[in-house]
C-alpha cells in the first residue's frame, strides 16, 4: 500500500508539473483580455501556413479588421467599456469563423483572421459578411483588409499587405 500510495503521489506531482507547463504555454499565446490568440501565436500559426501552402499548394487568406472610432468610444465610455467591447468583438469573430479559421487578437483593437484554403475572392465575401455581422450584434461599424498569401511571403510581409489594405 505505501508502494502504491508513492507511486500515485509521484504520478499526481507529475501531472501538476506538466499541467503548470502547460498553461505557461497557452497563457504565452493567448490575449488575457479576449481569451483568442495573441500576436505571438499568429505569427507561429502563418510560419505553419505559408509551410503548408509551399508544399500543398493550397492558398490561404489573412483579414486584418479594425474598430472604427474605438478610440474615442473607449475615451468617452471608459476603458472598462472598451474592454467589454473587445471581449464581445472576439466572441462574434469566433461564432463567425469556420472552424478550420484562426482568430487572433493583432493589438489594441485590431483583430486578425486567418482563413485556410480561401482565396482573396472567397476572403473578401467573408469580410463582408464579419461586417454585417458586426453591424447586427453591436451596432458599431469595423474596417477591414484582406491579403492572400503568396509564396514569397514572410508573416510580415502578408500582415503588411492586409494592413495596407485595411
Amino acid at each position: 500500500t505505501l508502494k502504491l500510495a508513492s507511486q500515485i503521489s509521484h504520478a499526481y506531482d507529475q501531472i501538476r508539473k506538466q499541467s503548470c507547463e502547460l498553461m505557461t504555454f497557452s497563457e504565452g499565446r493567448i490575449d488575457p483580455l479576449t481569451g483568442i490568440s495573441n500576436r505571438r501565436a499568429l505569427d507561429e500559426h502563418l510560419d505553419v501556413m505559408l509551410t503548408l501552402m509551399e508544399r500543398s499548394d493550397r492558398p490561404f487568406s489573412i483579414g486584418i479588421f479594425d474598430i472604427d472610432h474605438f478610440k474615442e468610444l473607449n475615451e468617452r465610455e471608459g476603458q472598462q467599456y472598451g474592454d467589454e467591447i473587445l471581449k464581445r468583438v472576439a466572441r462574434i469573430m469566433n461564432v463567425g469563423v469556420r472552424e478550420t479559421d484562426t482568430v487572433a487578437r493583432y493589438g489594441g483593437e485590431e483583430f486578425v483572421i486567418v482563413m485556410p484554403q480561401t482565396g482573396l475572392v472567397g476572403a473578401s465575401i467573408f469580410g463582408d459578411r464579419l461586417r454585417h455581422l458586426f453591424e447586427d450584434e453591436l451596432n458599431m461599424t469595423l474596417s477591414g483588409g484582406i491579403a492572400e498569401a503568396t509564396c514569397d511571403d514572410t508573416p510580415q510581409t502578408v500582415l503588411s499587405r492586409a494592413d495596407s489594405a485595411l
